[in-house]
């Protein structure tokens, strides 16, 4: 989800006015503000991020809610009968608040509801709710071990790692930016709550869980770009094998990429190159006429010149260790589309 896909999406004036109309400008502004207003691509880079971040964080919560919502449920079962919600007892403890989502929680169902229905249908609003200040000495003074066997929380602690969680579940819930909360903390509260009901549910979601990784894909209006695109040489000449030594613009070029009829790169050579080449013909370079040899005859005599691989300008600077693997000297660097971008040379540059 939020992840780029091949090919890469490419941005321009219509579709981006077309985007932004259909997230709208007041869902879309925070993350322009995040972006610093520099650019739109670069909100949408945080757009997508919190989308990703968002997705990652629905797996723990999930777990979080159930697990807490059947910890509930049995305490209540336990304490006011297995249909506790239709206990007089229970029900005067309630608040307006409560009452009300419970009512609607009934009304939801076409008849009568079980226990486990009933449960279900609650949302984390209605259980994070029972843990409102009013509530800790009705309900919670004498039941909060019995909640929590592992290790017994103060109260206020307990209460506001569940406020806390549940603001977060209602952002993801209602689409909203979570680039603004702590989420590192957040995820330790969620944690923290999971192993007070149990460890072992604790231990596998942290097992499983992906938000470490979606937190490493932030994006920075201040992070250097570190794609091949931004990093590669665009100081070359274009040519094509037909062509005449002459014609090339070394060496105001640093290098000369060389193109077949498709515009796809066939070979690439540089100064050193050309005066290897002319060495290679030292025997007879009174007879030559060099400017009239075509970069066939380079290619032929220097077979080095094919010593090259390609890759898009999408790609991370970090692929060139494995990309320079070999003999490869140069990586033509091309964007989506295959134009050219420009090169870069394994001698002169370090990864």
């Amino acid at each position: 989800m939020a992840e780029c896909q091949s090919p890469p999406f490419l941005y321009g004036p219509a579709n981006t006015a077309s985007i932004k109309k259909c997230i709208s400008d007041p869902r879309f502004n925070p993350f322009m503000l995040k972006a610093g207003f520099k650019s739109d691509e670069l909100a949408f880079e945080f757009y997508l991020y919190n989308a990703r971040l968002s997705k990652a964080l629905l797996f723990p919560i999930h777990i979080l809610e159930v697990s807490l919502r059947n910890a509930i449920n049995d305490l209540f079962s336990s304490r006011y009968t297995a249909a506790w919600w239709r206990n007089p007892d229970f029900e005067i403890l309630l608040n307006e608040r409560s009452k009300i989502a419970l009512g609607k929680a009934i009304a939801s169902h076409r008849t009568f509801p079980s226990t486990d229905d009933l449960v279900a249908s609650l949302t984390l609003d209605f259980w994070s709710n029972l843990f409102r200040t009013e509530y800790e000495p009705v309900l919670w003074r004498a039941n909060l071990n019995r909640l929590f066997p592992n290790n017994t929380p103060a109260f206020d602690e307990i209460k506001n790692k569940i406020r806390d969680i549940t603001h977060l579940r209602n952002r993801i819930a209602h689409h909203e930016s979570i680039l603004n909360l702590n989420i590192q903390d957040l995820i330790a509260k969620i944690y923290s709550v999971l192993e007070l009901i149990s460890t072992d549910t604790k231990a596998w979601v942290k097992a499983h869980s992906t938000v470490h990784v979606a937190l490493r894909t932030s994006p920075s209006p201040k992070q250097e770009k570190n794609d091949l695109g931004s990093r590669c040489d665009s100081t070359f000449d274009k040519a094509q094998q037909s062509d005449r030594m002459q014609d090339i613009g070394l060496p105001t070029k640093r290098a000369c990429i060389v193109v077949d009829e498709n515009d796809e790169p066939t070979a690439i050579f540089d100064g050193r190159d050309l005066a290897l080449f002319i060495l290679t013909k030292s025997e007879d370079w009174c007879f030559l006429d060099f400017g009239a040899m075509t970069i066939s005859d380079l290619i032929s005599a220097i077979p080095a010149t094919k010593d090259f691989k390609t890759a898009r300008s999408t790609d991370s600077i970090s692929t060139l260790s494995k990309i320079f693997k070999g003999t490869t000297r140069y990586v033509i660097v091309q964007d989506p589309n295959s134009a050219l971008v420009g090169f870069i040379e394994r001698a002169h540059k370090q990864y």
